[in-house]
């Protein structure tokens, strides 16, 4: 339940209506509140003409001004927002939507406008006859509320203009790849603890599925978006079983797909079966809540729409290049989880399909290679990007990934005519990174021309 909670919570936030519905909630009650008060609390004009001082139709003219200037306003803000989204999706990606329409800030400047709105509106329906009293809090609240629509506006054009920047939006996209690092699937599934010394990634599991291992197939198709890793677990300790993950967050699978296998088959009731359907969660797009990929994906697209003919921008390429380093590190040296899952007694019960190292370097920078290889700029940026990388790698089969990349990357380039200069600062920048990776022995030969890739 608290993975579902989590991504119910997560579809929210990436909803443009949530945060402003909750706001305009919020400015119906404080208008209640506040007349409220007026009647009844409040009714010494004398301690309250701070507020307002005026009459009741000065309070109905001031209330009806602050409406219809604050609709306005929004619907202006609204337009403005829908020009940035268009000029976005055609520059950085339509994935790349998701990340302005859950900006906390976009969502904080609507909410504000139509709060206020809602409020003027609540308290000019209050306002009765001349012989009622003056509503001296409602209409000061009003006032102050009017006043922070004006900040906010001045906000937003700040911020619309900010994070229209290339770089803004890589580093967004980059502090979404740290946020589901931090939520990564498998990690809580359990323990992987008393893992065998082999039980690494590419292994294979301690025990295979037998024969006839029932196997759960996905309701509907759908991406992956979520895995609830708690009730797998008690799940599998309740019926005494093991499992194996077929799928992971951010795959697609069809209707009647495979999505996990269980054993032994005697312990599995059509009930247990469907609990564990139940356990993934399905949607029409992928999300960034267990799937690191995604994040990485999106960095990728917006480095390789910035290297298309009808951009040609290598800057941004090469600024996503750097924050993908910086990733990769991260993941690097967090270590990415054992797919062997230990319940408290020790027992493997769940075999996971989790995202591998080399996987994710391959997310990252075929796409820029194979899209920028003709620029010696992004080549040069990619190599140094490998050898900056180098120092932190933890074990050599992160390394050997590294090394792989590097010569795909000089491979490329020497497919192509370049300036004398150029490719000499290719070969250079090559040294260093297989220097720097512990690869230079795989050079056969000087790279003056292509290099053999390694076997």
């Amino acid at each position: 339940m608290k993975t579902r909670r989590r991504h119910l919570w997560e579809k929210l936030k990436a909803t443009y209506w949530f945060l402003p519905t909750m706001m305009m909630l919020a400015a119906a009650g404080l208008a209640i509140t506040s007349i409220a008060l007026d009647q009844h609390a409040l009714q010494d004009e004398r301690y309250m003409r701070f507020l307002y001082a005026g009459g009741i139709e000065g309070a109905r003219t001031l209330l009806a001004a602050l409406a219809g200037s604050v609709v306005t306003v929004a619907g202006v803000v609204f337009s403005i927002t829908i020009a940035t989204l268009t000029q976005a999706s055609s520059q950085f990606g339509p994935r790349l939507l998701r990340n302005f329409i859950r900006d906390t800030g976009n969502q904080l400047v609507l909410g504000t406008f139509t709060a206020t709105f809602i409020y003027c509106l609540l308290v000019l329906r209050s306002i009765g006859s001349e012989e009622r009293a003056v509503p001296h809090l409602s209409v000061g609240i009003a006032v102050l509320l009017a006043v922070m629509s004006t900040c906010v506006l001045i906000y937003f054009i700040h911020h619309i203009s900010f994070s229209l920047q290339a770089p803004q939006v890589a580093w967004t996209a980059w502090r979404e790849i740290e946020q589901s690092l931090q939520h990564m699937f498998p990690e809580g599934l359990g323990s992987d603890g008393p893992a065998p010394a082999d039980a690494r990634e590419g292994d294979s599991p301690p025990e295979d599925p037998p024969m006839g291992a029932i196997t759960i197939s996905a309701p509907r198709a759908g991406y992956v978006q979520a895995i609830d890793k708690t009730r797998m677990m008690q799940l599998a300790c309740q019926r005494d079983v093991r499992m194996k993950m077929l799928c992971r967050p951010g795959l697609y699978v069809i209707q009647g797909g495979p999505l996990m296998q269980v054993w032994p088959t005697a312990r599995v009731d059509p009930a247990s079966a469907e609990q564990m359907q139940e356990l993934f969660i399905l949607g029409r797009y992928r999300t960034p809540e267990q799937d690191v990929e995604f994040g990485i994906n999106q960095m990728a697209e917006l480095a390789v729409r910035a290297l298309s003919p009808g951009i040609n921008d290598p800057f941004t390429a090469t600024t996503c290049i750097d924050w993908l380093a910086d990733a990769l590190v991260r993941i690097a040296k967090g270590d990415l989880h054992s797919p062997y899952r230990y319940d408290s007694s020790g027992k493997l019960r769940v075999y996971a399909n989790i995202s591998t190292f080399s996987g994710l370097v391959d997310a990252a920078f075929h796409p820029i290679r194979q899209y920028g290889h003709t620029s010696p700029m992004v080549t040069i940026r990619l190599l140094e990007a490998l050898a900056a990388m180098a120092p932190h790698m933890q074990a050599e089969q992160q390394r050997q990934a590294l090394r792989r990349h590097a010569q795909l990357i000089f491979s490329d380039a020497c497919d192509g005519e370049k300036e004398s200069s150029d490719r000499d600062d290719i070969i250079n920048r090559y040294r260093r990174a297989l220097q720097a990776l512990g690869g230079m022995e795989q050079l056969q030969q000087q790279p003056s021309t292509k290099p053999a890739l390694p076997v």
